[in-house]
């Protein structure tokens, strides 16, 4: 039986006494058997902080909110009390958008209240409001509805979604979402979900109006690129999110950055920070040196915090993970590298800048200002942790016992975006000396024949009959098949960078030597596959793909149906309803 949850219906009124309000609406995680995590977020921290479930809470008043955060009881209400944590690393700095925005990176912690609920009915949807109180002002959501998970035999309907980075059409398209797709159980979010991860009002209420929760709750206030207000949907307080790790969510070296955002592209290797502490306090372990390795390299820290419910099935934490949904096997994978620029000097003394094939000429003494090319956060190739894990798991009974099996990562092994390149491989680092063998520039190289996702993953998962590889990163729509396999890329909110194909004219920036030619394709897929044409038409014949700033797409999975469906729309044309773009059908074999 499904309960499957329309999301574009009222989401109500907060109700409140005094000035204390929520951050955040409640979203759904991790949803069980006969239980559901409820999770909300306050800007500061709250003495009563409950779950309110059952009919009753649609009888509740204003005037009842002193008497709840005292504890009386109500018919038709049960009570479950949350535990909270504080974010250790969120903040804002002068680039933020809100009212009065600190001169430099200044910590502004978000309070997190969770619950788990139960006992829920399967089959059925039950109402909830959660409530915070703190000093006499007390503030309750409005009235959400949640359910347990689905049983394995069930049909699901899984909304599809990537990188919405705070961009100006993000609200429109869930908002578009909403209205098209009906109901849902269940939000894939594969990566890039705030621009800016350790920046509070990015996840919540930045004056862009586009911050990632505010769009997902229906709370966005973000002109188009057309000019209209839109306002996302009332989606996650009703139905759970599944989301991934993408580059954004990993935040860079801290220490000595001067804002935020810049921090966002000063990734340094675990390695590289172990061995300047070390260097630099050869006599102090502990806490204290794992501590300033994450200020200097790298850390998701904030990520980890705001989805901490996630399952840590992985063995890293919830950077990884798997959960049935239904008939649906989810495999979550943590694949994703540091973003450099495309900047290439051949003469290393000419290197102002650091980039993805190039470390400039005054950090090559300096490990942690170096750009260390776009080196990867977590090891994909066979034999590595994570891959022997996805092998058991691509074995195990539980995925077994499922129809459809999808794996999301935030890279995938094949596109159109300039993303693509260079190749998913760790970078070679090269050493570039004079005549007298001074050290005068460090290059990085990437050999395409080593490129992890198409060599070592892609044939993993076709040899075991994945469904769908779900990925984003390149900010556009495109799709790729072999075999039994689907891979598609869904990351297009109408915020697009571009697709690098015959049909677009573009082509990627590559290098000149001494960088070799080979490693890096300026068009088509790195990965050797031909794009598939959009089953009903794309935006011009022949293009097998959706790249722009004036188009929006949104995706479903209908795992009764079995078909992959994307709805295409003109923000620019709002008397025109979102058509139907391409639909596919999983499991059959070419």
């Amino acid at each position: 039986m499904t309960t499957a949850r329309r999301v574009d219906e009222p989401a109500g009124q907060q109700l409140a006494t005094g000035s204390l309000r929520l951050l955040s609406d409640p979203f759904l995680m991790v949803p069980r058997r006969r239980t559901c995590t409820v999770v909300w977020f306050t800007e500061r921290p709250c003495a009563t902080n409950l779950v309110l479930l059952g009919r009753g809470v649609h009888r509740l008043s204003e005037a009842d909110l002193p008497a709840l955060a005292a504890g009386q009881a109500f018919d038709g209400l049960q009570v479950f009390r949350a535990s909270t944590a504080v974010t250790s690393r969120m903040g804002e700095d002068a680039a933020s958008q809100v009212p009065e925005p600190p001169a430099g990176p200044s910590a502004r912690p978000a309070h997190r209240h969770e619950a788990r609920v139960g006992p829920l009915r399967r089959g059925r949807r039950t109402p909830y409001r959660v409530l915070s109180g703190d000093g006499g002002e007390v503030v309750m959501s409005a009235v959400y509805t949640l359910a347990p998970a689905p049983s394995r035999r069930d049909p699901v309907r899984l909304m599809l979604t990537s990188d919405h980075q705070d961009k100006p059409n993000v609200a429109r398209n869930i908002q578009l979402a909403a209205q098209v797709l009906g109901p849902l159980d269940a939000v894939l979010a594969v990566g890039d979900l705030a621009d800016v991860p350790d920046r509070t009002s990015e996840w919540f209420d930045s004056g862009s109006g586009s911050a990632f929760f505010a769009v997902m709750q229906g709370h966005g206030d973000r002109p188009d690129t057309a000019g209209r207000v839109a306002h996302g949907a009332a989606i996650l307080q009703h139905v759970p999110i599944w989301p991934v790790i993408g580059n954004h969510e990993v935040m860079g070296r801290v220490d000595g950055v001067g804002d935020l955002q810049a921090a966002t592209l000063s990734h340094v290797p675990r390695e590289v920070a172990a061995a300047e502490y070390d260097r630099l306090h050869p006599t102090v372990d502990g806490p204290e040196r794992e501590a300033w390795i994450e200020r200097n390299s790298f850390s998701t820290r904030s990520y980890e915090e705001v989805f901490s419910s996630l399952p840590t099935t992985g063995g890293d934490g919830v950077r990884r993970y798997a959960v049935s949904i239904g008939e649906v096997r989810l495999i979550t994978l943590f694949v994703t590298r540091a973003w450099r620029g495309p900047q290439a000097q051949a003469d290393p003394s000419q290197r102002t800048v650091n980039s993805r094939h190039q470390d400039a000429a005054d950090t090559l003494t300096d490990p942690l200002r170096r750009s260390h090319g776009e080196f990867w956060f977590d090891d994909i190739r066979a034999g590595s942790e994570q891959y022997r894990w996805l092998e058991a798991e691509l074995r195990s009974p539980a995925r077994r016992r499922c129809r459809w099996t999808v794996v999301q990562l935030h890279e995938g092994p094949h596109g159109l975006g300039e993303n693509m390149v260079p190749p998913y491989v760790e970078p070679v680092t090269v050493e570039e000396r004079d005549a007298d063998g001074e050290l005068v520039g460090i290059r990085y190289e990437y050999p395409i024949e080593r490129d992890a996702l198409v060599h070592e993953l892609a044939p993993l998962l076709e040899e075991h009959g994945v469904d769908l590889v779900l990925n984003g990163h390149s900010h556009l729509w495109n799709r790729f098949r072999r075999g039994r396999t689907h891979y598609l890329e869904a990351s297009n909110t109408g915020n697009s960078y571009g697709a690098h194909h015959p049909a677009s004219g573009l082509a990627r920036p590559a290098p000149g030597a001494p960088w070799p030619a080979k490693d890096h394709v300026a068009m088509g897929d790195p990965g050797g596959l031909e794009p598939v044409l959009p089953s009903e038409g794309g935006l011009a014949p022949g293009q097998p793909f959706v790249a722009s700033n004036d188009h929006v797409v949104v995706q479903c999975l209908d795992s009764g149906r079995g078909t992959v469906s994307s709805w295409v729309a003109d923000v620019r044309d709002p008397a025109t309803p979102p058509r139907l773009l391409d639909e596919f059908r999983l499991g059959s074999v070419d």
